[in-house]
């Protein structure tokens, strides 16, 4: 039996340094994640989230702390004055937009079908949106997954006839003239907000436009945390395989690169790369064809649902898989142990700033199109299986 004396002077020092070290920089920064969207609600949030993640990876734990408290001041001065502006009849400003304000809103939110990433966003994106505004309409306009994104090309075009009054436009794709018709929609003043990804800023320019808000996640950082997740499971020299979405993602090709640069400074080998468009089922031959000569120690998919296809593919021969997005059904695999973990990009997060957004826009269009509108980056977090036991020994 072990002194309570020697347990006080041995074990307790080392407890607590891995709650300063480890545990409290995860704990606040967590915090500040949901003082942010909290903040969101009062319209605030687009540029304190955008500037503290730039700051993220020169903090120290003082500095994440002192960025919490800054953040609660800030969430619980802006509570006040909230509370101190309501009008006679007791309405508070941070209460729906009312009709008095604007007109019904028209949104029209252009988005893939048949996708996770887009269903969570959508349905968070809605929720969110109409207890915001007492009167909106929200259109979707659904494109199916297609190679060359015709699909996607004629659903927006048919969101910028229909001429809605703003435009949300989930992981439109930089090619097949969705960057024209972007610009169009900008020449009606139609305000557009991208998610995940965005058309290149020069196309606007050369049109004397601003390019459009965009929100989407730290994908290079994600790319990067897989990696190291990978590596403390792993011996050094272990060999690892990418499942990627198309070659013209954005997305994709940032979440393979921080993944490929991460992994070759933590000693991990490239075993090979499989391109997909985000569907396995369609690529099952040619995986399996790599699979089977070059089976590797571990597969990082860039979504979720390419992790999920890949382990039913390999009938769980390979221990180690990490997907990406963060959605609820991963997360159960993870918490089953059937997947290793998924870097978590916080759909919740990025439509919540969606909705603050639109909230800037409603409140004056013609000054909102004029200003400086900045790329917002959601850092990732990691979401790991509880309890686990190294499946390959070093």
């Amino acid at each position: 039996m072990i002194p309570f004396r020697h347990f006080v002077r041995k074990f307790l020092p080392h407890a607590a340094r891995h709650f300063v070290r480890e545990l409290l920089p995860h704990a606040a920064w967590r915090g500040i994640e949901w003082l942010f969207e909290q903040i969101a609600w009062a319209g605030m949030a687009t540029v304190l989230y955008g500037t503290v993640q730039k700051l993220r990876s020169h903090l120290d734990i003082s500095g994440i702390v002192a960025v919490f408290l800054i953040s609660l001041v800030i969430l619980l001065s802006t509570r006040r004055s909230h509370r101190s502006s309501k009008s006679d009849t007791g309405s508070s400003v941070l209460q729906p937009t009312v009709a008095s304000q604007i007109d019904k809103l028209r949104i029209g939110l252009v988005l893939k079908a048949g996708t996770g990433y887009s269903h969570a966003f959508a349905e968070k994106f809605s929720s969110e949106l109409r207890s915001r505004f007492h009167q909106v309409n929200l259109a979707r306009y659904q494109a199916v997954q297609d190679e060359d994104g015709s699909s996607f090309q004629a659903q927006m075009r048919e969101a910028v006839e229909d001429k809605q009054d703003i435009l949300v436009v989930l992981a439109p794709p930089i090619h097949g003239g969705v960057s024209g018709l972007i610009i169009d929609a900008m020449h009606l003043e139609i305000p557009v907000i991208c998610i995940d990804q965005s058309p290149d800023p020069d196309d606007f320019h050369k049109e004397g436009l601003i390019p459009p808000a965009t929100i989407s996640c730290n994908n290079q950082r994600g790319g990067a945390l897989a990696a190291q997740e990978l590596a403390l499971h792993l011996p050094s020299g272990s060999s690892v395989a990418l499942i990627t979405g198309p070659a013209l993602s954005e997305p994709s090709n940032d979440r393979r690169s921080g993944f490929i640069y991460a992994a070759l400074q933590c000693g991990l080998r490239i075993n090979w790369i499989l391109e997909t468009n985000w569907d396995l089922s369609k690529e099952d031959a040619a995986f399996k064809k790599h699979f089977h000569a070059q089976m590797p120690d571990a597969i990082f998919c860039c979504n979720d649902r390419l992790a999920i296809q890949a382990r039913e593919s390999t009938e769980h021969k390979v221990p180690l898989i990490i997907g990406f997005d963060g959605l609820h059904e991963a997360q159960t695999l993870v918490n089953c142990g059937t997947i290793l973990a998924t870097v978590d990009q916080h759909i919740d997060l990025q439509a919540s700033l969606a909705v603050a957004e639109i909230d800037y826009i409603a409140k004056g269009k013609e000054k909102y199109l004029k200003r400086h509108r900045t790329t917002i980056l959601v850092e990732p977090s990691l979401v790991r299986r509880p309890n686990f036991k190294l499946a390959i020994q070093p």
